[in-house]
């Protein structure tokens, strides 16, 4: 409704219908509403929205400090696992695992950072770990449970839709960042095809100049963990819809799900490959097919392959962030934070589902909203002068 003049009529004094709170004596009592949890998606994107997250306490008492997951290193004895690699931890409960149980647990923690077992940060995946239940069955859930009939373009049309209906938004596709400059009040950006953009604030998801300094340039220069690479496959046979697979260490894909049935009646299944072992798709479609049909030890018959290898990639030099050991707990903090008039709106630096879409989400819309107080806070001063 923005641009819109509303009126609001209300039967009741105040704002909030039945969720209303009555302070008495410093103490807010809850009369309706109470309770919050960054499970009730809506409710946590507009606390995290209105940046009320450490506003949080605690219904109970706990023998440890109380632990918000979307907060890092609310708990200070969290910091040790930022310096741990998932191989460091992997050691160290070496000697109480079976072959085949190191392998499925490697190959799962690799699904989750497509990096390697000595750049995935331990408590990254803690912190997937902790936000989807503490469970793997939690895990399975959240990551891969439901998809958008229509795909995920369908999904981000909508947003971008929803923007151009207001006359607001204008747009230039096809044109490549060369510069960001932000001097004298005004951001410029200057792309590769010569043409410059001018505004008083910029959302951002790229580097640029002047120097970030030196904390988020060195956690910037680190670069992609993940180099996924993703190969489709059509299969004919049904019965694979709903497995799973695991070819691993030695196989180029290491990880594969049956997820859907096409139009033509065949099954869909997405295989992953990673930094190690790495498999370039395009360079050898033989080579690829065999990896694809060694995930179920060749029994597949390929009717189509589709990929993308974001590792080649040239704006996103990989695929999905997954944190290296010590990035989060030195830098995630001063990723996020805003640079003179440049906000920076990249799923990889939220705090809560880092690299998902509702990561994204959640540090634009933050974003979006800063940037609305600050331009109103200009104008009214201006207003006033």
């Amino acid at each position: 409704m923005t641009g819109l003049r509303v009126l609001i009529i209300e039967a009741r004094d105040r704002i909030g219908g039945r969720s209303w709170s009555s302070n008495i004596g410093g103490y807010p009592f809850e009369m309706r509403g109470t309770w919050v949890h960054w499970g009730q998606s809506h409710v946590w994107r507009e606390i995290s929205r209105y940046q009320m997250r450490h506003e949080l306490e605690p219904s109970f008492d706990s023998p440890t400090d109380y632990a918000v997951s979307h907060n890092a290193f609310h708990v200070p004895a969290a910091h040790p696992y930022d310096s741990l690699s998932a191989q460091d931890r992997l050691n160290e409960v070496a000697t109480s695992l079976t072959l085949d149980e190191r392998a499925v647990l490697e190959s799962f923690i690799l699904l989750c950072s497509c990096g390697t077992l000595e750049t995935t940060s331990f408590f990254e995946f803690l912190h997937g770990w902790a936000l989807s239940g503490y469970s793997y069955q939690g895990c399975m859930d959240y990551y891969i449970s439901y998809k958008c009939k229509r795909g995920q373009s369908s999904f981000a049309i909508n947003f971008f839709k929803e923007v151009l209906s207001t006359g607001n938004l204008l747009y230039a596709f096809n044109s490549l960042v060369q510069s960001i400059k932000d001097e004298s009040g005004k951001v410029t950006v200057s792309t590769r095809n010569g043409h410059n953009y001018t505004a008083t604030r910029l959302i951002s998801t790229i580097t640029f100049p002047p120097p970030l300094g030196p904390q988020r340039t060195t956690a910037i220069n680190i670069g992609h963990v993940s180099q996924c690479v993703k190969v489709h496959a059509e299969i004919s046979s049904r019965a694979m819809r709903s497995w799973r697979g695991i070819s691993y260490p030695s196989n180029k894909l290491f990880y594969a799900i049956g997820d859907g049935t096409t139009p033509a009646g065949t099954t869909h299944v997405v295989c992953f490959g990673r930094a190690a072992n790495h498999i370039q798709p395009e360079e050898n479609l033989d080579t690829t097919k065999e990896a694809v049909r060694a995930m179920a030890l060749r029994k597949m018959s390929i009717k189509r392959s589709i990929f993308q290898n974001w590792s080649k990639d040239e704006f996103a030099k990989g695929d999905w962030f997954f944190a290296p050991p010590k990035l989060l707990s030195t830098s995630l903090d001063k990723l996020h934070s805003q640079h003179g008039n440049v906000l920076f709106a990249k799923s990889d630096w939220d705090v809560g589902w880092r690299s998902f879409n509702d990561g994204a989400i959640e540090v634009g819309t933050r974003a979006a909203k800063t940037v609305t107080e600050e331009l109103r806070s200009l104008s009214t001063a201006r207003a006033h002068l």
